[in-house]
């Protein structure tokens, strides 16, 4: 069972560019400590979480349509 939830897990992590991902989220994290307002930490968790979520959605989105284009018209 665990095997076959780290493969998953893997095979996730290749398909959404986790490093690029990392360094989107990072980079909103960074904007959101350094805005002039009182620091909220569950406004930076939503933030976080969210910009984390979209990233990782658009990722996967240019990796199905990168794979389906490249099988059709290659």
């Amino acid at each position: 069972m665990f095997l076959m939830f780290r493969h998953v897990v893997t095979c996730n992590m290749d398909f959404l560019c986790y490093i690029l991902l990392g360094l989107v989220v990072l980079t909103a994290m960074a904007g959101y400590a350094m805005a002039p307002a009182a620091f909220d930490p569950i406004g930076f968790t939503m933030v976080t979480l969210g910009t984390g979520l979209t990233s990782a959605s658009a990722n996967a989105i240019n990796q199905v349509s990168t794979h389906f284009l490249e099988t059709n018209h290659g």
